[in-house]
């Protein structure tokens, strides 16, 4: 059976760039690093039985506009490009974007994909609202953790009862850093206590509903807004298939 890697490569590239203090040759070299880490056959990050075949590496299409207080120079995006064409042609597997679609909702649409065909799926990053693809059949090896989480790791963390509800949790609480806006007023302690008043077994739908009643118009309405940021695209038009990783 195959399992695919599905990267985030926007969200890896991100952290090798700053990590290297912006020099060009070292954040290909850390980016390349931390992929082969992922891979490696002997590796003890990942589960004999999640040991990745294939890969799929999902960016951004094009150039993000910068966010406040962190401007990209062009040489960010000119050592993007060379770890874009690089990983290829050093690790195998193949790169994935759609016009006008970021690389988080590649990843989603490819790992419903994998789990279509019956495949397993490894998604890597560092963002968490990638966490709510958790599944039987999708694991997901956290950067930041540097290892495969779990979804009571998940859960715990906030205090959610299955990992599709994460995109509800964030949509409460919000993250300025990643443009989710939130509910005023909600933060950690008063969205776990939300989730504890909801039945464990409530579908994600039964979610969105029990935490639109138990919020007043205004902050329902913050609520929809940033739930539309969080929600992940499964369904983008263009995204292909895994292709073999090279034998390192």
């Amino acid at each position: 059976m195959n399992v695919n890697l599905l990267l985030d490569s926007q969200s890896l590239y991100a952290r090798c760039w700053y990590a290297s203090k912006e020099d060009p040759d070292k954040a290909v070299e850390l980016s390349l690093g931390l992929l082969r880490s992922i891979v490696d056959p002997w590796g003890d990050r990942v589960p004999d039985e999640w040991k990745p075949t294939h890969a799929l590496w999902c960016w951004d299409s094009g150039r993000k506009t910068d966010k406040p207080g962190r401007l990209r120079p062009g040489v960010y995006y000119d050592t993007m490009d060379r770890v874009h064409d690089t990983v290829v042609a050093e690790l195998g597997g193949c790169n994935a974007e759609v016009p006008g679609e970021e690389a988080d909702d590649v990843v989603a649409t490819a790992a419903v994909q994998s789990t279509a065909r019956g495949e397993l799926a490894v998604v890597a990053s560092g963002d968490k609202d990638l966490h709510q693809l958790h599944g039987s059949k999708v694991k997901i090896f956290c950067l930041c953790e540097k290892g495969i989480i779990s979804a009571r790791h998940i859960c715990r963390k906030w205090g959610i009862h299955h990992p599709d509800q994460l995109s509800v949790a964030l949509a409460l609480v919000g993250d300025q850093c990643d443009g989710i806006p939130g509910v005023a007023g909600i933060g950690e302690v008063r969205c776990k206590a939300l989730f504890k008043k909801l039945s464990p077994t409530a579908t994600l739908g039964e979610t969105v509903d029990f935490m639109l009643n138990a919020l007043d118009d205004e902050k329902a309405a913050e609520f929809v807004g940033s739930l539309e940021v969080t929600l992940l695209k499964t369904d983008l038009v263009g995204v292909g298939q895994p292709a073999p990783l090279l034998t390192l």
